[in-house]
């Protein structure tokens, strides 16, 4: 499984990448990267768009699951900037960003009543 937000967006089904903000790949695919000697000799460029690359080339990770729009990047402190289904949010280097986003999230905070506190 290869697991990730997905570029270019609008390709939901089989993304030809999933962003470095975060991705997951299953043992098998992890496995095969360490193993591959095809992987070996295109080991150059950017990493996310490398591993896509291997992946489409060695025609592996059929199974893609795409993230997005639930893993995105940070834009404000707005509570409307962020989803109510957010698995990730990306670029949150920053302290006052990782503040914001925290503060939103903050599920010790919230009562019942909350779209946030269902599990």
């Amino acid at each position: 499984m290869y697991c990730g937000a997905g570029l270019p967006f609008h390709d939901r089904q089989f993304p030809p990448f999933m962003l470095g903000m975060g991705y997951l790949l299953s043992w098998d695919l992890v496995e095969w990267i360490a193993s591959s000697d095809m992987v070996r000799k295109e080991a150059m460029g950017v990493e996310d768009l490398t591993t896509g690359k291997w992946l489409n080339m060695g025609n592996k990770a059929k199974n893609r699951v795409n993230l997005f729009p639930r893993m995105y990047d940070y834009k404000s402190a707005k509570a409307e900037d962020f989803l109510e289904n957010t698995i990730g949010v990306h670029q949150l280097k920053p302290d006052l960003r990782w503040a914001h986003t925290l503060e939103h999230f903050n599920l010790t905070r919230v009562g019942p009543s909350s779209n946030l506190h269902s599990f």
